[in-house]
């Protein structure tokens, strides 16, 4: 069924509409109507699981133009709209705590990345075909479940991503035995250690 809206309010260049959209727009003015063909993904077969692309026809009338307007950030500003904060100097610390605390718990968190990928270095053994293909089949299924929700295709994500189907395998086998030997490693230091999870 076609997608047709009365007004609608639309932001150039945030990647809400597929590659090539944008492009017919720049540069119009406010009453220009323009008919144009873009491509995107066929919606019917993504429900399906199957990631092609279609061909869409569509005619725009703009009614209308909005400008972004920062306001000052003042006091009276601030106490208006900022949450338990009074005043600029009491929001930019808080906005600094915010970003300082993040930063912290980022690097906790590749800390123990780096850890976990040391210990599974460290694993001796090799994994079994079966297991591998079970989790990079459970990844891959994971992929394909995000990109669904994302309203992506595969085709949409390489090119993003500057890859393609080959060299996006590779990648997901290789952090498929990373993450399994890092699981694998873990597990045994558990085990060694009498932990319980």
């Amino acid at each position: 069924a076609p997608l047709t809206f009365d007004e609608r309010d639309y932001e150039l260049g945030v990647g809400d509409m597929p590659d090539g959209f944008d492009e017919h727009l720049v540069g119009l003015k406010c009453g220009d109507v323009v008919s144009f063909e873009f491509e995107g993904p066929d919606l019917a077969n993504a429900n399906k699981g199957i990631a092609m692309p279609a061909t869409f026809s569509t005619t725009v009338t703009i009614k209308g133009m909005l400008k972004r307007v920062l306001p000052e950030i003042t006091d009276e500003w601030v106490r208006e709209h900022v949450k338990n904060a009074t005043s600029v100097e009491q929001m930019r610390k808080r906005v600094h705590d915010e970003v300082m605390k993040s930063k912290r718990e980022e690097d906790e968190q590749f800390c123990r990345y780096l850890a976990a990928v040391q210990v599974g270095d460290r694993l001796e053994g090799e994994i079994s075909d079966a297991v591998f293909e079970a989790a990079y089949g459970l990844a891959a299924s994971q992929f394909q479940t995000a990109m669904r929700n994302q309203g992506m295709t595969a085709q949409d994500y390489y090119k993003k991503h500057d890859t393609n189907a080959q060299e996006f395998a590779a990648d997901l086998m290789m952090q498929t035995r990373s993450q399994l030997k890092q699981q694998f490693a873990l597990d045994a230091v558990a085990a060694h250690e009498h932990m319980e999870l």
